[in-house]
């Protein structure tokens, strides 16, 4: 997307530490959660912003929509008809294959169903590795489902153990991918050619993660009693290394307009100097956010937060914070 005037100048790269903010260093001794703390100035900061955005009118915010054309092709007569006859030409052949699997697997299925329920994991270590061969022996039947129907293995499957047991890996799965997505340093970032569009990429990426960690900890209690149940470990600390690493996307947020705002500072383009100051009101803003969900910053990124808000508003810069 453009601007108004001339383009703004490219983002800087990120930052020292940045990846210590997304909670991968500097964490505390405590699961690696990072170290951060709600800080009352950044909190006291914000609420003066809000007051000037009142007073001179409000702060205008945007959105975008996105799209989508859905359209529906219906499939002609003859092809339903062809693919019906398909279907059951292959269900004979498709059901001797699950006889000869039942068969051929026997000793391996009755062996796995052995070690599954006596399986007890210290960590998620243990059990990544063990459910990784459990698939990769279940792999080789032609439908695991109607495989594992007989009676012989019915009778003694553990189906619901492994069913939790591939739940707690796809969670830490699911847990790590979000984490990973918010890594600015990483060539998946995709960073954009300028301030302002990479602002909108950093605030939208928050926008993904925020409501899958929102529904992620109203499921953590119920999905607790689940692995307690069958003693399955996991290291909820995962989900607050998410949380925390919002931090980082503040952090980076913040450096790169302060940064551009600097490089700004000896031109004499008066317009493009007002668009960055609007850009680096929407990063305090933005930064305010990661600030309530993460539970606080750690002592780095409060002291952007201030750094910035003093650059957009010097003559508070020597107001001491009320205590």
């Amino acid at each position: 997307g453009g601007s108004n005037g001339a383009p703004a100048p490219p983002p800087p790269p990120p930052p020292p530490g940045m990846k210590a903010a997304a909670g991968s260093n500097e964490t505390s001794q405590q699961g690696g959660v990072p170290k951060i703390s709600k800080s009352w100035e950044v909190i006291q900061q914000f609420q003066a912003l809000n007051r000037r955005a009142a007073a001179s009118g409000g702060h205008a915010g945007r959105k975008g929509n996105g799209e989508e054309d859905a359209s529906k092709n219906g499939k002609p007569q003859a092809a339903i008809a062809d693919a019906v006859k398909q279907e059951l030409e292959m269900k004979s052949s498709y059901m001797r294959q699950v006889v000869a699997d039942r068969e051929k697997y026997a000793e391996m299925i009755l062996d796995l169903a052995r070690q599954i329920s006596k399986f007890a994991p210290k960590n998620m270590e243990q059990l990544d590795v063990f459910v990784a061969e459990v698939e990769r022996r279940l792999g080789k039947l032609s439908d695991e489902r109607m495989v594992l129907k007989a009676e012989n293995f019915a009778s003694v499957w553990p189906e619901r153990k492994l069913d939790v047991m591939r739940e707690a890996i796809a969670k830490k799965n699911e847990f790590e991918t979000l984490l990973n997505s918010m890594d600015v340093t990483s060539e998946r970032w995709g960073a954009r050619s300028n301030v302002r569009d990479e602002l909108v990429h950093v605030m939208e990426k928050f926008q993904q993660v925020k409501p899958q960690v929102d529904t992620h900890v109203r499921e953590k209690d119920d999905l607790q009693r689940k692995f307690a149940h069958d003693k399955i470990p996991f290291d909820w600390n995962l989900l607050k290394r998410i949380q925390h690493g919002t931090v980082g996307l503040a952090n980076y947020a913040m450096s790169m307009v302060l940064s551009a705002y600097h490089r700004l500072q000896d031109e004499a383009n008066s317009n493009e100097v007002q668009h960055m100051r609007a850009l680096m009101e929407e990063a305090l803003r933005f930064a305010f956010k990661c600030h309530q969900f993460a539970g606080g910053f750690d002592q780095e990124t409060t002291s952007l937060f201030v750094a910035l808000n003093s650059a957009l508003h010097p003559q508070e810069s020597s107001t001491p914070a009320e205590s």
